[in-house]
């Protein structure tokens, strides 16, 4: 094990106070379906999982959703922007937040992908996307 990696890891994704928590820390088996975690802790877990699998492309479907908003800023500027870094990163999100932050977006509509742009050009270009953003 790669302790520098794991304890970088655990930071990036705000779980050292849990592991306190838990009578074993990790070293604690965690029941069927994370029955014995929040929502938000099975949600950081997953994402420390991530780094560990060191492949090219990793695809997030809605990875901040069960996590405060300090929480999941946290997680995307530490582990998508800063672990992951040099990867492929897709992320699928209803937090205009994290938008700007990306190097491509893609808007979907009526079940229809809209043209893909940089987040200035899609926010410029008058469509619902901008109130999409104005209501955030």
């Amino acid at each position: 094990m790669d302790r520098e990696k794991y304890d970088r890891v655990l930071e990036a994704c705000s779980l050292k106070k849990d592991l306190e928590i838990l009578s074993f820390g990790d070293q604690t088996v965690i029941g069927g379906r994370g029955i014995n975690l929040s929502g938000g802790q099975k949600q950081k877990i997953q994402i420390a999982l991530a780094p560990n699998q060191d492949v090219d492309i990793y695809l997030f479907d809605d990875p901040f959703s069960a996590v405060d908003a300090h929480t999941g800023s946290h997680l995307f500027k530490e582990v998508l922007l800063g672990i992951l870094r040099s990867k492929t990163v897709f992320y699928v999100t209803h937090q205009v937040d994290f938008l700007p932050a990306a190097d491509l977006i893609l808007v979907m509509k009526d079940g229809k992908i809209r043209p893909a742009a940089k987040y200035g050009d899609i926010l410029n270009s008058g469509t619902e996307f901008m109130e999409l953003v104005g209501a955030h």
